[in-house]
């Protein structure tokens, strides 16, 4: 069993569209302290399924996360359509990928191409496509 399995379990007993609670009720439904990092970064609390094993747990149990205030230790759990939480039926299944959909001009060469080639491509959610690909900007000079 999940260290982050009363969380997942507290939410889908509740019930609510929308539970708002302090980072110390949610220590308090895990009977275990949050990391330090969980008070001092927002991204902490992101609904990135690849994020961490607690994001996998809210999203598991149909909530999404929001208005996180790190200066008040407070956030909102929202439910979420079946849509929004498909990325927690893909962590539980251990699958961590999105497929991204791109749109293309019929008119253009690439549009063609990208037909051809059309669900070929996978976009990690851990990778950053605004990464350089080079280790130095001018790699290339």
């Amino acid at each position: 069993m999940s260290k982050y399995e009363p969380l997942k379990q507290y939410l889908i007993k509740s019930g609510e569209e929308i539970i708002a609670v302090s980072f110390d009720e949610i220590a308090e439904i895990l009977n275990s302290e949050l990391p330090v990092s969980a008070f001092k970064h927002r991204a902490w609390w992101s609904n990135n399924a690849s994020n961490s094993v607690i994001t996998r747990a809210w999203l598991a149990a149909g909530y999404k996360t929001r208005n996180v205030d790190i200066s008040k230790f407070t956030l909102e759990f929202y439910k979420c359509s079946a849509e929004e939480c498909q990325n927690a039926v893909d962590a539980e299944q251990g699958i961590h990928y999105r497929k991204v959909k791109v749109e293309v001009p019929q008119s253009s060469l690439l549009s063609r191409v990208s037909g051809i080639l059309k669900g070929t491509v996978t976009v990690y959610p851990e990778t950053d496509l605004t990464e350089p690909l080079a280790n130095e900007w001018n790699a290339s000079k």
